[in-house]
């Protein structure tokens, strides 16, 4: 191994003791830990309440996709310093925002795609939810000490938030279509 990549380790081996030390110290059981502990689990109870279980194959496709996709492009904005997450549900990963990519966003995104069928209402109810989630949930979280920018701007998550949405109703429609024709 060369020098620069075991001095990489023992910095990084170095930064995760830290990390975890001020975890424990800093962050677990704080009310903002507490908030992201409840937006962890509340989606889900609500989705399980609300969701149309004849169409459980289709909406949960859509849940999958955006969960997967989100947590990646989550990871690839922290990795660059773009943002970076204060409080996590646990020291192992505080790259990511679980709540958001695992529950907060896969829920509602589900929701809209169950709610609105027709696309022009579809459209519609992903502006919003962009909207709400990049202005409204970004600065609430921002406020609560949970998430914080360090090179971004709200508004260049609008148009992801409405990409993803986008992209996960034509994934969607294209698997019914492929699910069809066989």
């Amino acid at each position: 191994m060369d020098n620069k990549f075991e001095e990489l380790l023992i910095l990084n081996k170095k930064m995760a003791a830290f990390s975890k030390e001020w975890w424990y110290e800093e962050v677990v059981f704080t009310f903002p830990w507490w908030v992201v502990l409840v937006t962890l689990i509340l989606p889900w109870l609500l989705w399980w309440k609300f969701v149309d279980r004849r169409r459980i194959k289709e909406i949960s496709i859509i849940g999958f996709f955006i969960m997967i996709t989100s947590y990646l492009l989550d990871q690839m904005g922290a990795s660059l310093s773009l943002w970076t997450y204060k409080v996590t549900p646990t020291p192992l990963a505080r790259e990511v925002f679980d709540p958001a990519d695992l529950a907060i966003l896969p829920v509602f995104y589900m929701l809209i795609y169950q709610y609105f069928s027709s696309w022009k209402n579809y459209i519609i109810a992903q502006i919003g939810l962009a909207l709400f989630a990049a202005y409204i949930g970004g600065n609430l979280f921002q406020w609560l000490g949970i998430y914080l920018i360090i090179n971004w701007k709200h508004i260049y998550s609008v148009p992801i938030y409405i990409l993803l949405g986008l992209v996960a109703k034509l994934l969607v429609h294209g698997l019914n279509a492929l699910e069809k024709s066989n």
